[in-house]
C-alpha cells in the first residue's frame, strides 16, 4: 500500500495540506524504520511523534471545522477520536511486543488506510463545505 503524499489528497487549506503532507511523510519513515529493523527506542521516539503529531493537527482540524460552522463537525472530531484510539492500541501494541511484521500490517491497515480514505472522503466532504458555504475561511 502506497504511504506517499499525491497531490490527489490535498483540500485546497494550505495548512491542513502541508500537515497531512507531513503526516504521509512521517508514517512513510516510520514503516521504513521497521523495516530496516531500527533500534526500538527509535522506534519508540518515533511513535511519541507520530501519537502527538496526529493529536495536534486533529485537534486544529477540528477547530477549523468547529468555527465554519459544518453541519457535521461532531462526527468527524469522533472520527478523528476513534484514529487516536487506534493508534494508541498501536503504540501500546509496539510496547509490549516490539517491532515485527505484523506492525506493519497493522499500520497499513489501522493508519495508511484510514488515514488515506478520511482525507480522500471526510476531510474532502468538509473542504468543499466550507468552499461553497464559508469562503472566508479558504487560506
Amino acid at each position: 500500500m502506497e504511504t506517499r503524499w499525491s497531490r490527489n489528497y490535498e483540500l485546497g487549506f494550505s495548512a491542513i495540506d502541508r500537515q497531512h503532507r507531513e503526516l504521509f511523510e512521517n508514517v512513510d519513515s516510520f514503516i521504513q524504520a521497521i523495516i530496516d529493523e531500527k533500534e526500538d527506542e527509535e522506534l519508540a521516539s518515533l511513535f511519541t511523534f507520530l501519537e502527538s503529531y496526529v493529536k495536534n493537527s486533529f485537534t486544529e482540524e477540528d477547530l477549523l471545522l468547529k468555527r465554519s460552522a459544518w453541519p457535521d463537525t461532531e462526527v468527524h472530531i469522533a472520527q478523528h477520536e476513534y484514529f487516536r484510539r487506534r493508534f494508541a492500541d498501536l503504540h501500546r501494541d509496539f510496547l509490549r511486543k516490539g517491532a515485527n511484521e505484523y506492525l506493519v500490517e497493522d499500520i497499513h491497515h489501522k493508519v495508511v488506510s484510514w488515514m488515506t480514505g478520511h482525507i480522500q472522503n471526510e476531510d474532502k466532504l468538509w473542504s468543499a463545505w466550507i468552499k461553497e458555504n464559508r469562503p472566508d475561511f479558504i487560506a
